[in-house]
């Protein structure tokens, strides 16, 4: 298979519930009939964990800028209301309530400080959603 030139071989998908079963028996035989090679597969969670190696020049390169203090500056509900519709059209969790978020709980993620700061930075127009929600719902005239 590799003829020499390499020593892994990783299947890139994109299910977050894992490769079926059909799937996982090709690689295995896969893998069997290559022993020389390793024969892996990364979803999701492998593939976020790599772009997260990568440095904040390369991330940004790779997903775009981090909003900058203008940006959520001049946040208004018209930016907002796609959010709003996406989550309204989602199925309820069956997690409990953990309101209030406890002081702590950013440092007990262990967040980097960057990431910190823009959840901060965006905890300040948490009143525009309030509002925005309890006057406008975003399933007011919607389908969902």
């Amino acid at each position: 298979m590799g003829g020499g030139h390499f020593d892994t071989w990783v299947f890139v998908h994109n299910s977050r519930d894992g490769l079926g079963p059909e799937v996982l028996k090709k690689l295995l035989n896969l893998e069997a009939a290559n022993p020389n090679i390793k024969v892996m597969h990364w979803g999701f969670e492998e593939l976020r964990q790599e772009v997260f190696k990568l440095s904040d020049i390369d991330i940004a390169s790779l997903l775009g800028p981090a909003p900058s203090s203008n940006d959520v500056h001049n946040l208004s509900f018209e930016d907002l209301q796609v959010v709003l519709l996406t989550i309204a059209r989602q199925q309820p969790s069956n997690e409990p309530d953990l309101r209030p978020v406890p002081k702590a709980k950013l440092s007990a993620n262990k967040l980097s400080h960057n990431v910190e700061i823009l959840l901060k930075a965006g905890m300040r127009k948490a009143s525009l959603v309030e509002v925005s929600v309890k006057h406008n719902p975003p399933w007011h005239n919607t389908q969902v």
